[in-house]
């Protein structure tokens, strides 16, 4: 805004030139009057679109200005010394007023950092290593995930957008949820600004004339109305509904290198698998998989993003909201959440999945172990690529597995260097059924509960 309001202010006071160098006794005034209206509407609308203030100021010195040194006849040397005064002048005076808001922004920059988020990206930018041969299935279809056109279903990314805009919806919001959920902050904001713009409506004047009169103290308000609103507070770990570790040596759970072809838990004839007719089931898990995608990365989390990946009031990825405080109760469809990962796929190649006793919270992970993916993982995978959105398979009656991808909507663009509909990672859930649920002896779960 400053090179622009310089830019007005040569061409003010270039154009004051003209009543000023008229001669005629009666074309002085009438160039006035035209340059005085002509400035006075072009700040008219300059108010509407980006206002500066320094401008403002020197319009109306020069409207005194002008006719003063045009009745003096003062050296054309001499008016232009007055107009280089009044530019000082109008600019100290617009910097004067603006150093209480830049103190302020100060301090804010202070209180609440710029996030670096070229650093914690960087492994986008590098190129993927060759992938070892026994999992050349998943590596040679996965190279394609992230194209100029990823295979994507349109459908299922319009529903997983409805899901971001359902989480950011404040008239469904459950305050109970106040210390897991940045969503109390931002309904509280909402209702300041309501109070601001009917100040605002209330005010009489027109455009800026209606500023210095609103009540913009309004944090004590705030406080009072919503105490306990912390905006940069950060998400709390969440345990794994079942705290003991995925079995590696089991026949689902075996590593990708371990496993015989013959035990494809995604076979074609594999009789226990999930059949079509039980579409509503898959319905429900499908919303199960969405309402975990938000409450991994609400879209309130991501905060102002610069073209230098700066962001501000940005918190790291991690789930918000324990599974059963959902929107989506998988419980309905008899299954109880076991566990749930995420499953890497730009940092590591080949893919990895992350090992937490936690639900997935990036801080966290970010030195977490990984374990190779499943062949069901890598099966499910690929599948994944070639635009499948949810894998499910059941290795026996009492146990149910699931993979579901996280595709790039818009917003994550602004910071991952993916295509729209690219692959940013998977969840793989398993699931069983509560008779089946084994009990726990983990001393540290037992104490909690």
């Amino acid at each position: 805004m400053f090179q622009f309001s310089l830019i007005l202010a040569g061409l003010m006071i270039l154009t004051a030139q003209v009543p000023y160098l008229m001669r005629p006794r009666w074309m002085p005034v009438v160039a006035f009057l035209v340059w005085g209206s002509l400035w006075f509407f072009v700040m008219l609308v300059i108010d509407q679109l980006r206002y500066p203030p320094a401008v403002g100021w020197l319009f109306w010195m020069l409207v005194l200005a002008v006719p003063i040194a045009r009745l003096a006849k003062l050296h054309w040397g001499w008016f232009q010394a007055i107009c280089l005064c009044c530019t000082l002048v109008a600019y100290g005076i617009s910097m004067y007023e603006f150093m209480p808001a830049y103190r302020e922004h100060q301090a804010l920059l202070a209180e609440y950092p710029v996030t670096e988020l070229k650093p914690r990206l960087s492994y986008e930018q590098k190129t993927a290593p060759s992938m070892a041969p026994d999992s050349k299935s998943v590596a040679d279809v996965f190279g394609s995930a992230n194209a100029e056109r990823p295979r994507h279903s349109v459908y299922q990314l319009k529903e997983l957008e409805q899901s971001f805009r359902k989480y950011l919806d404040m008239e469904n919001f459950r305050a109970e949820y106040r210390k897991n959920d940045r969503r109390l902050a931002f309904k509280g904001l909402a209702q300041v600004h309501a109070g601001f713009v009917a100040d605002f409506i209330a005010q009489p004047g027109v455009g800026r004339s209606r500023i210095p009169g609103l009540k913009l103290l309004r944090k004590g308000h705030l406080n009072e109305v919503w105490e306990g609103i912390h905006l940069d507070a950060l998400p709390e770990l969440i345990d794994q509904p079942d705290p003991q570790s995925p079995a590696l040596d089991s026949p689902g759970n075996a590593p990708l290198e371990d496993q015989a072809v013959g035990k494809n838990l995604v076979a074609a004839d594999n009789g226990a698998r999930i059949q079509s007719d039980r579409a509503q089931e898959r319905q429900n898990l499908q919303s199960f998989h969405h309402d975990s995608i938000t409450n991994f990365v609400p879209l309130n989390s991501l905060g102002g993003v610069n073209d230098r990946l700066e962001a501000w009031g940005f918190q790291s990825h991690a789930f918000r909201l324990a599974p059963e405080k959902m929107d989506t109760r998988i419980e309905a469809t008899g299954w109880m959440l076991a566990r749930l990962e995420l499953v890497s796929l730009l940092k590591h190649q080949p893919p990895a999945v992350y090992v937490s006793e936690h639900l997935p919270a990036m801080d966290e992970l970010r030195d977490a172990p990984t374990r190779a993916v499943t062949r069901f993982e890598s099966d499910a995978l690929a599948k994944l690529v070639a635009g499948e959105e949810l894998i499910l398979d059941k290795p026996d009656n009492h146990e149910l597995r699931m993979l579901g991808s996280i595709r790039a909507i818009a917003a994550c663009r602004e910071c991952h260097q993916v295509p729209l509909g690219g692959l940013l990672g998977a969840f793989t859930y398993k699931f069983t059924l509560e008779t089946f649920r084994r009990p726990t002896t983990d001393k540290k779960v037992a104490t909690r509960e």
